[in-house]
């Protein structure tokens, strides 16, 4: 169950890093809320950072919408697409490099329940040699409900061309 933010009483945040937490004002009623902080947001990166992916998995929800641009009936590269599973778009790119891709965080917002993440991938090809470095803007929408929210929608923005040219030449 939610509770609306509104009806938190000021007196009633916590605040621990890296999370921020709001408890209910009702004496029967004993629900963490979490609030997304900066700290919890670059958390999720951690293991993205250094390319272990499983680990960055575990932020995220098993019923994720991921979505990376270009979803419509054109696609502009292979993996543009709606995913249930978000790992599942970023396995074949994996599969590119001489080593698993690491996004490191370059920029960072939260607004709400929403972290806005500017990332850059560096690498090199694992057949033809090519160095990629692309720019990615990831939007996470976190859970609200739970102490320790996963990302449960996330829509993924990339230069679509240079995706494509690493899988052309590496797959």
């Amino acid at each position: 169950m939610e509770v609306p933010r509104d009806v938190l009483p000021a007196a009633s945040v916590i605040s621990t890093s890296p999370l921020s937490l709001a408890r209910s004002g009702s004496d029967h009623d004993n629900i963490l809320i979490m609030t997304l902080t900066e700290a919890y947001a670059r958390q999720v990166f951690d293991s993205a950072e250094v390319g272990d992916w499983p680990t960055f998995m575990d932020s995220v929800r098993e019923d994720v919408s991921w979505t990376v641009v270009n979803p419509g009936p054109i696609k502009s590269f292979p993996v543009a697409g709606v995913y249930d599973v978000s790992f599942a778009a970023y396995t074949p790119i994996n599969n590119c490099f001489e080593k698993p891709l690491s996004l490191k965080v370059q920029n960072l917002m939260i607004a709400g329940d929403t972290a806005i993440v500017e990332l850059r991938a560096q690498g090199v090809g694992v057949k033809n040699g090519a160095y990629f470095d692309n720019f990615y803007c990831w939007i996470l929408e976190f859970e609200s409900d739970v102490s320790e929210p996963k990302v449960k929608v996330a829509r993924a923005y990339l230069d679509s061309a240079q995706v494509k040219a690493v899988m052309e030449g590496n797959l």
